[in-house]
């Protein structure tokens, strides 16, 4: 698959004119690599949509766990399982929700829209109930969306990226409030251990341009624009079961969350699969606004040593 030649870089006014001309033809939606085909009557979904919740009672209403409503793109007031259902054909996804023992209205929720739910009575951590859902799917695609990130185009343009079996996972374009492209988040490199010393240390926020962590955010890359890329965020990634089956599936050890979707594509580089940063499928992404800097800050940097100490021999060889 060859990459498109890169064009101007989008100013700010450009990106919600890009999003709106985003959707591409439904041509090849699902790739003769796993033998589907069109879905068929009597066949089984041809994607699995896998949402981890913790305290997400709001799934349905377009807020999770405080986050404020921004009316961007038309879908205000609408939560992300009611974005899927906009943005998407029913006989071909099937909705999965694995929570982590909400104590909000976050079942009630779901039930109300017919999702199938797999509830735990314990927090299992984000990459457990990832590996949970997929378990609990036939699917050959999978979608890896966070409760937090609302479908604003189709996603015929991931999918597209499967006709090639040396593709791992593919992953699109996360917006903000703003409407602006989530840049340094949505698409990275795999850190180096200079660029984890620099993160816990504090430089890459008090510095941003500083030369490590404009490589390691990929702060040069057009956002318009697509590329290939080593880690694009799991907030809203896909990739076909066989992949996940052959690399391990993500590494539970990462718990409660971060950095097992770090983990998981440092394996697919590992196993010589291409990674995509796809802007043609964009999702408007709230963020973690429920948790705490303090909180974000210490889980983030407890998933970095993990990292580390799980990868140090491939990482610092």
């Amino acid at each position: 698959m060859a990459l498109r030649s890169r064009g101007r870089r989008a100013n700010g006014r450009d990106y919600a004119s890009f999003i709106r001309r985003a959707a591409i033809p439904p041509a090849a939606r699902f790739p003769d690599r796993f033998g589907t085909g069109d879905p068929r009557p009597g066949a089984g979904p041809l994607l699995a949509l896998v949402f981890p919740t913790d305290q997400c009672g709001a799934l349905t209403h377009g807020t999770c766990r405080g986050c404020h409503r921004y009316p961007q793109f038309g879908v205000e007031n609408r939560g992300c399982l009611d974005a899927v259902a906009a943005q998407t054909n029913a006989s071909e996804i099937q909705t999965i929700v694995v929570d982590n023992a909400s104590s909000d209205a976050t079942l009630a929720e779901v039930a109300a829209r017919g999702v199938h739910c797999s509830a735990n009575p314990h927090n299992a951590g984000f990459a457990a109930a990832v590996n949970q859902g997929i378990r609990a799917t036939e699917a050959p695609l999978i979608l890896l969306l966070n409760p937090d990130a609302y479908l604003v185009t189709g996603i015929d343009a991931l999918t597209a990226h499967f006709e090639d079996p040396r593709t791992g996972a593919a992953g699109g374009m996360l917006t903000g409030a703003d409407g602006r492209p989530q840049t340094g988040f949505m698409a990275r490199n795999l850190p180096t251990p200079t660029a984890l010393i620099f993160e816990v240390l504090g430089i890459n926020t008090i510095w941003p341009g500083n030369p490590v962590n404009w490589h390691y955010r990929c702060l040069g890359n057009d956002p318009v624009t697509l590329e290939l890329v080593e880690q694009p965020a799991g907030a809203f990634l896909m990739f076909p079961r066989e992949i996940w089956e052959r690399v391990g599936g993500f590494d539970e050890r990462f718990w409660p969350i971060w950095f097992e979707d770090v983990d998981f594509c440092a394996r697919l580089k590992e196993a010589g699969l291409a990674v995509y940063y796809e802007p043609k499928a964009v999702a408007r992404h709230e963020g973690a606004h429920s948790i705490s800097t303090v909180r974000w800050r210490c889980g983030n940097d407890i998933g970095m040593v993990v990292f580390l100490d799980m990868r140090r021999s491939t990482i610092l060889g």
